[in-house]
């Protein structure tokens, strides 16, 4: 991975607010106080970005579920498509 400084500002925010969780904390707890830690100010535009894609792979560590895929508008919309077609077929 590059070494962006919006990435490497998100995963010091993730850690530092899961280093204040006791060891013991529920998964809700540490999703919690991730989304809570967001550094960058509105939520919008290319730090947002980096900032989900960051809290997607740390949810992922964190939980026993798979992580899906991180889609596109334009493929989620295809997905949808192709799901609403085949309920109607």
């Amino acid at each position: 991975m590059s070494k962006s400084h919006w990435r490497a500002e998100a995963r010091q925010a993730i850690e530092t607010a899961l280093a204040a969780l006791p060891k013991d904390a529920s998964f809700a707890d540490k999703k919690g106080a991730i989304d809570a830690a967001y550094p960058f100010g509105p939520r919008q535009y290319h730090p947002y970005k980096i900032w989900l894609s960051e809290r997607k792979a740390w949810l992922a560590r964190l939980s026993d579920a798979p992580a899906g895929p991180l889609l596109s508008p334009l493929d989620r919309a295809r997905a949808a498509y192709l799901a609403a077609e085949g309920k109607r077929t």
